[in-house]
């Protein structure tokens, strides 16, 4: 009975983790300055707010679909063309105030 308990432990443990999310940008809120990247299909751009899966390095931004939003007036430009993630999407980048 103690055998088939300890093994089960590492299982369950496993199991835990797996519904566990991250993401860069949390709860709604803005992105913090600097560059930021997104999938080019997830971008929306409403009224003076910009949607996205943003996230802080492109290898995030290739793993994360949780949106969040930017006002306008933050970005320092339009949203640029950027690289290919593995899964086909292709990114875009944006520099934020």
């Amino acid at each position: 009975m103690k055998i088939a308990l300890i093994a089960c432990v590492p299982l369950v443990l496993l199991a835990a983790c797996a519904n566990v999310q991250t993401s860069t940008a949390g709860g709604g809120a803005e992105p913090a300055s600097g560059t930021m990247y997104c999938w080019k299909d997830k971008l929306e751009v409403a009224g003076d707010k910009v949607t996205c899966n943003w996230a802080s390095s492109a290898r995030e931004a290739c793993e994360s679909t949780y949106p969040t939003t930017i006002a306008k007036a933050r970005l320092a430009g339009e949203p640029q063309k950027g690289n290919r993630c593995s899964n086909g999407q292709w990114l875009v980048s944006v520099q934020v105030r």
